[in-house]
């Protein structure tokens, strides 16, 4: 018997089962720890459009009232919510769909953590799916560390927190890039239906996962088929792929053929948004290439970016099939975000899977070419992942912490509500990066006030004067505002000079800080969706808010 026990877990298949399963627990509790961060008030600017657009689809329909994102995911939400309201008809939590409406309505709690678990199970499942791509590209020992640096990725475990499509969308990718490995290796036609389904889920999902269409089209070159087909032949099983593709985004997204001039308008606008910019802000100087390098950098830690680099110059200049497969995603993947003049972390979270894998790859490549047994090797390759994984593997950890602590926006709401009276007339930079006190649809909140949400680019849109001839009582000024900087640097040193203003001229009545030093904790314009940069400067998540009194 315990010779059997022995033999059974000694076994390389076991032993990867075992290890792979305590990598997918791992990743998929770091996805959830601290999921309920905010609630029930909506701090995350874009979580309102999947959540509360999903939700009133079912009373409706289901067109979307936004197409700059395609409809799939939440169309996923959509089928949760409505077995939510089935499990509460049965369990007598709501007397009807009415009633179900009114509850998430005023608060939406439930509605946002559902769709949250959601996104930790996506970016699970491609923790899993990359598990696969890289065995099957490399060997098992690439695949499960693979899985481990996708496990703990940082941006990846950052952005599986939220109620948006990106880490859906990358599984998709990731999906594609896996069966594209294997139409490079087998030529099969379940690889490209696989391959062309995936494809088009994801730009059911997003619309960017189009560029996964470039590595499937570099597997078919590579592939037995194309090698030994001529003429038509060798475009039948791609054009398979494609078909399977246009099938399944019909699928997920009939409005794809039901209104084409709403999709078209929406994909132009995006366009046109990317390459323009985002309005004045200057959102980083550099440039794209610049801010995704950064980006990456402290996404994924700095030394698996390094050997990910290494990774696609080594695959480039071997001329490997799964090299290149990966690679041409990535570069042509960053040269496109790169060249755009709006910048968002999320843009590059496909690119993280195939960049793991890559990195992987490196590793097991120097732990052979340096010990020569398979003892050491072994061991080499753990020591290794152990040290590449400590940065991203702490950045999540303190992550998690960070959004089990009350946000600094909550504790100035409470601060708002017992002390000033109702009849108070407050100007306030932005809706979600301020006090949850703004806009009647705010639940749990107890008190309304008079309230003025002055957007654009915060409260130095009008000069003192004006919030004093117009009887505001209180104006409050949020970092997440006052700490980005305008493109134009007149238009930026006046916009400095009335945030200072604020303090020579006004009465601080109070501020919040996310630190007892009362710091301002390093900024980039990724901060406003969640702690990214100042993790170890911050004691919770969220700016620093300070309420001045306007005095007559």
């Amino acid at each position: 018997m315990r010779s059997s026990y022995r033999e059974f877990f000694a076994q390389p298949r076991v032993y990867c089962a075992l290890a792979l399963g305590a990598v997918l627990m791992a990743a998929l509790g770091l996805r959830l720890w601290g999921i309920g961060f905010g609630l029930p008030y909506e701090y995350h600017v874009d979580e309102v459009q999947y959540v509360r657009q999903a939700a009133t689809m079912g009373s409706q329909g289901l067109e979307p009232v936004w197409w700059n994102n395609p409809p799939f995911y939440k169309y996923v939400l959509l089928a949760e919510y409505a077995a939510l309201l089935g499990v509460g008809r049965v369990m007598g939590w709501y007397a009807s769909a009415a009633d179900f409406g009114a509850q998430h309505m005023t608060n939406a709690a439930t509605l946002y953590q559902l769709a949250r678990a959601t996104t930790a199970v996506f970016g699970t499942l491609t923790v899993c799916v990359i598990y696969w791509l890289g065995r099957i590209a490399y060997n098992r020992a690439v695949g499960l560390l693979s899985a481990t640096f996708l496990g703990v990725c940082f941006l990846h475990v950052r952005d599986s927190h939220f109620a948006v499509n990106d880490v859906p969308a990358a599984f998709f990718t990731a999906v594609v890039l896996l069966a594209s490995v294997r139409v490079a290796q087998s030529g099969q036609r379940r690889w490209y239906v696989l391959a062309g389904v995936a494809l088009g889920l994801g730009f059911a999902t997003k619309y960017s996962a189009v560029l996964a269409a470039l590595p499937l089209l570099v597997a078919h070159l590579f592939s037995p088929g194309f090698r030994l087909a001529k003429g038509a032949r060798a475009l039948g099983r791609l054009s398979l792929a494609f078909a399977s593709a246009f099938g399944a985004a019909a699928l997920a997204s009939p409005y794809f053929l039901l209104t084409p001039a709403n999709v078209l308008r929406d994909v132009r606008a995006l366009v046109l948004q990317g390459q323009y910019g985002f309005g004045d802000w200057q959102l980083d100087a550099a440039g794209g290439f610049v801010y995704y390098a950064k980006t990456l950098a402290w996404g994924i830690g700095i030394g698996l970016l390094l050997l990910a680099g290494i990774g696609v110059l080594v695959g480039l200049l071997h001329h490997r099939p799964q090299d290149i497969i990966l690679a041409v995603f990535v570069l042509v993947s960053y040269a496109f975000w790169g060249r755009q003049r709006m910048y968002f972390a999320r843009f590059v979270i496909p690119l993280i899977p195939p960049l793991l894998v890559l990195a992987a790859s490196s590793v097991e490549h120097m732990a052979r070419r340096l010990m020569h047994t398979s003892g050491k090797i072994g061991a080499g390759i753990c020591v290794a992942a152990l040290a590449l994984i400590a940065q991203p593997l702490s950045q999540s950890l303190r992550l998690g912490y960070l959004w089990t602590q009350t946000d600094t926006r909550t504790q100035a709401q409470q601060w708002i509500e017992q002390h000033l009276p109702r009849d108070t007339r407050i100007a306030v930079d932005w809706r979600t990066h301020c006090p949850p006190l703004s806009c009647e649809d705010q639940p749990s909140v107890a008190s309304e006030y008079d309230t003025l949400i002055v957007g654009d680019y915060g409260l130095s849109e009008h000069p003192l004067d004006w919030y004093r001839k117009r009887g505001f009582n209180y104006l409050i000024a949020t970092s997440y505002i006052y700490r980005i900087p305008l493109a134009d640097p007149e238009e930026d040193a006046s916009r400095r000079d009335f945030y200072t203003s604020l303090d020579r001229e006004l009465t601080l009545a109070q501020s919040f800080w996310p630190n007892a030093s009362q710091t301002e904790p390093p900024f980039i314009w990724d901060e406003i969706y969640g702690p990214s940069i100042g993790l170890w400067q911050r004691e919770r998540p969220g700016p620093v808010i300070k309420i001045y009194s306007v005095t007559p």
